[in-house]
């Protein structure tokens, strides 16, 4: 290549040129699609013909399997050879046809299943036997004709060479009568798909069982892909990862592909940030290394926007238009950033003359934590306001009912601010009977909103105790911290009271629904409880302005992509963050075991109420004595009584893994445990009378004899039967900080695992000592965490939106994380797993508006080692120019 051109050949055309240099030969791999006989209710379009290609592997040569009950011998590979593999199958159904008309070979795959329909207690089985590869994947490939109720199956194998996996399938007559057919890959156990993928496989033989946990269990097919001699990163086959397989990614990054050879290393027809992790760790010895490095996402970001500097010293005409439509866009967030939301307030104590007199606000005067005009002064210890106006003067439809025993303001000082003037007047509970004060708000006229009461009284450090009659949150504790210091402040200085029993000025409850509430506040543990007003603010749809902005760019870039610059992006980027909302932390109930047990190091397994624990952190933890207890009433993470009661009987109670550095180290350093042999029942733990709608359980293990392995089943069938490896010993325990470890496949080692989304109001769970160890099931302790807010609702709003996925790429690669952070599968770390659970879960709207995804950015880092391997562009010659 003449060296002018090489110089002037951009990594994309390398990319490109890498492509089409690799080799088009298919992995090898056999496949089995079922139900291909039978007619359905579009005339049997299930059987493959051999030289149909379909697959998320693709292949031709498809065994088709017919009949609930058979076998085929010696099945055929992807090259039409007889292989070894026999498979044999056993259902209680096989049918095809699932709305519509296969237009392609992949929706012919789809369009055919067995099935397990629940009519016995037995599982339906595939069976293979001689399997002829040493190494493989196996991707599982489901469907139904009752698409879209999400009929799912529950997938065993019964020498455990995978996990168990609950897959719920979503194929319907519009998908596979799409042309091309789209795959979508089952994010995690108990997600949305066509297929999902166990790797790795070394057995000669799988037994495999499918179920249901409702009413049908469908399975349309399978494949074997052969990986023998395949390293996880080499994307172009040529049996070494390097910088050409690099290119291939980089080229295809964030783009639908459809082969490994695109970039998709790991099976979800996606070149994303995961497939670059994988070819990372895999990349071949000495080249990443020396003069060529593969940064750190983070330290990636941190180059670019320095490249970013050095460009525009060096070029400003090339980063100008990319710069004034970003600073555009930028002015405009900033803008409307900085705007109300629609909102109503309401302020108590507005008429008393107090010691100060001034509890009223005017129309204009701007007060409150979300700045608005406008309020409604509420006068009198009990009155009504019919039709309260909004943050903008225009009547609602909202009216405002209060009682209480007294009306007041003066906090001790004249307020200079009108933030001042709301808090120095009130309504309160004085305890003069045993009835508690009351205010009732209804017709909100709000889909969706967030509650901010506010407290303040001139006796400082006044409590009041807030219930909701109808549950729309949980009862609540504020200590109010208002003094003739703080009631002058300029600015007023507003303190939110995070957790229950905490030191403020208010406190929000986000994202109700309810149309009406009923609130009762009376005194806790003082001598009055004060209220002196609060804010109705509505929740707008989520993204409307990210989606203008980021839509904006998108357009901008597609007509000149050359001048949408990095600097766009960045402040793009910079605009869309500083719309992320405030987070708030869930509810929980923490149960440590094993609390009373002097074991090897002097008992040091009991939490102090302030003592902070666990994988979502929480204080108050109910240390649970002996080897089978009771604890009724069971206290949450703010110290308040539940209805919570847990019983426990186990056949041991010890403690001792080491000596804890720390609380985190106290909650594992004790435990109840079944004994194998002892007897042949195993371990149980009752909860009964869980107060939340829907939650999450976290269950953690820990033994003085590490890797103990526990079986867990919930008798209800809340979750699958999982199996946990423990991974505590002295050292571990003994770690300040303490690591946790997230079991996430059963059978692996870990500190804990975690099942998502539950609703049931009683768990039954049984636990015994499993194969590995045929010795000890520790359970060192469990959490449950109230969580009304879908996977992926980082900010606890209700929705999975842009806002969410801010907070997510603020945080990413945060070690010791909390959900708050951006840690969506609760492993203490914010990294693409988090990302991948938040875009499977995002609304549509929020989906669209990632322009860029979220490590764009990073990519673009990770893009400059391409530019480093061409090397620099010869300068111009004055011939050139």
């Amino acid at each position: 290549m003449d060296p002018k051109t090489s110089s002037r050949f951009s990594p994309l055309a390398w990319s490109l040129a890498a492509v089409l240099l690799t080799s088009s030969a298919r992995a090898q791999s056999i496949g089995v699609t079922f139900g291909a006989d039978d007619a359905g209710s579009t005339g049997g379009n299930s059987a493959l013909a051999p030289a149909e290609v379909a697959g998320v592997v693709p292949q031709a040569n498809w065994n088709n399997a017919e009949g609930i009950t058979a076998t085929i011998t010696d099945a055929v590979d992807s090259a039409g050879a007889a292989s070894t593999l026999d498979v044999t199958w056993s259902a209680e159904e096989s049918w095809s046809g699932v709305g519509g008309t296969p237009a392609t070979p992949n929706g012919k795959l789809l369009n055919g299943w067995i099935s397990e329909n629940l009519t016995d207690a037995a599982p339906s089985t595939v069976t293979i036997s001689q399997i002829p590869y040493s190494q493989y994947d196996m991707i599982f490939y489901l469907a139904h004709d009752r698409g879209g109720a999400g009929e799912n199956t529950i997938f065993s194998e019964a020498g455990g060479a995978f996990a168990d996996f609950n897959a719920r399938e979503n194929v319907t007559g519009t998908t596979v009568a799409a042309d091309p057919f789209q795959f979508d890959a089952v994010p995690f156990s108990g997600g949305t798909g066509n297929f999902f993928v166990a790797t790795g496989l070394t057995q000669s033989s799988l037994s495999i069982e499918f179920g249901s946990a409702n009413d049908r269990a469908p399975f349309s097919g399978f494949q074997l892909v052969n990986t023998v001699g395949q390293l996880a990163g080499d994307v172009d086959g040529d049996g070494s990862v390097d910088f050409d397989d690099y290119d291939i990614i980089e080229s295809n990054m964030f783009q639908r592909v459809g082969s490994r050879s695109e970039g998709d290393l790991n099976y979800d027809l996606t070149v994303d940030f995961e497939d670059f992790r994988i070819w990372k760790a895999d990349v071949a010895a000495g080249v990443v290394g020396g003069d060529v490095t593969a940064p750190e996402p983070a330290a990636a970001c941190l180059a670019l926007l320095g490249g970013l500097g050095l460009l525009a010293s060096r070029s400003r005409r090339s980063l100008m238009s990319g710069q004034v439509l970003a600073a555009s866009f930028l002015a405009v967030g900033l803008s409307a950033s900085g705007a109300n939301a629609q909102s109503v307030g309401v302020n108590f104590g507005a008429d008393d003359a107090g010691t100060t007199g001034a509890a009223a606000l005017s129309a204009v005067e701007t007060a409150g934590v979300v700045p608005q005009a406008n309020w409604n002064n509420a006068e009198g210890g009990s009155g009504a306001i019919t039709d309260a106006v909004d943050s903008s003067g225009a009547a609602t439809t909202l009216d405002v009912e209060w009682a209480s025993e007294e009306s007041w303001s003066g906090a001790g000082a004249a307020p200079v601010v009108p933030d001042g003037v709301l808090m120095n007047g009130w309504i309160s509970e004085n305890g003069a009977d045993s009835e508690p004060s009351t205010i009732s708000i209804s017709e909100i006229p709000y889909d969706k909103y967030n509650l901010i009461l506010y407290v303040g009284h001139d006796r400082g450090d006044e409590d009041t105790s807030f219930t909701e009659t109808g549950g729309a949150f949980t009862d609540f504790l504020t200590l109010e911290s208002i003094d003739a210091t703080s009631i002058v402040g300029d600015p007023f200085v507003f303190t939110e009271i995070t957790a229950s029993g905490g030191i403020g000025t208010h406190f929000v409850t986000r994202g109700l629904t309810q149309s009406s509430l009923g609130i009762e506040f009376a005194v806790a543990n003082g001598e009055r409880a004060p209220v002196t007003g609060f804010q109705i603010v509505a929740i707008p749809e989520p993204g409307a302005l990210c989606l203008a902005i980021l839509g904006g760019l998108g357009v901008f870039a597609s007509r000149s992509k050359r001048r949408l610059s990095a600097c766009s992006v960045v402040l793009a980027a910079l605009v869309v963050t500083g719309l992320s909302t405030q987070q708030v932390s869930a509810d929980s109930v923490g149960v440590s075991f094993g609390a009373d047990d002097a074991g090897s190091t002097g008992g040091l397994s009991t939490l102090a109420p302030a003592d902070t624990a666990g994988v979502v952190p929480q204080t108050n933890w109910n240390n649970a004595s002996g080897i089978s207890g009771t604890i009724t009433n069971a206290v949450d993470d703010s110290g308040a009584a539940s209805t919570i009661d847990v019983t426990w009987a186990s056949e041991e109670s010890w403690s001792g893994a080491g000596t804890p550095a720390g609380t985190e180290g106290k909650l594992f350093n004790g435990w109840i445990s079944e004994n194998a042999g002892e007897d042949g029942l195993p371990s149980t733990i009752t909860i009964d009378q869980i107060p939340y709608e829907k939650y999450d359980l976290i269950i953690y293990v820990g033994h003085d004899r590490a890797n103990d392995d526990t079986v867990f089943t919930e008798t209800g069938g809340a979750f699958t039967d999982f199996i946990t490896l423990e991974g505590i010993d002295g050292t571990t325990i003994a770690a300040d900080p303490f690591a946790y470890t997230e079991i996430t496949e059963s059978g692996a080692t870990g500190t804990h695992f975690v099942t998502r989304a539950l609703s049931q109001s009683s768990l039954s769970i049984e636990f015994s000592a499993g194969t590995a160890s045929a010795d000890r099931g520790p359970v060192s302790g469990f959490q449950i965490i109230d969580n009304p807010f879908p996977l992926g609702d980082v900010n606890m709003d209700l929705v999975v939106d842009i806002d969410d996925l801010d907070i997510i790429r603020a945080n990413f690669f945060m070690t010791d994380a909390v959900p708050g952070d951006g840690d969506v599968n609760l492993d203490k770390r914010v990294d693409w797993t988090d990302f991948k659970l938040w875009k499977a879960n995002a609304t549509p709207a929020a989906l669209a508006a990632i322009v860029p995804e979220p490590h764009s950015l990073t990519l673009c880092a990770v893009s400059l080692l391409g530019l480093h391997k061409l090397g620099r562009r010869r300068p111009r010659q004055p011939s050139e120019a």
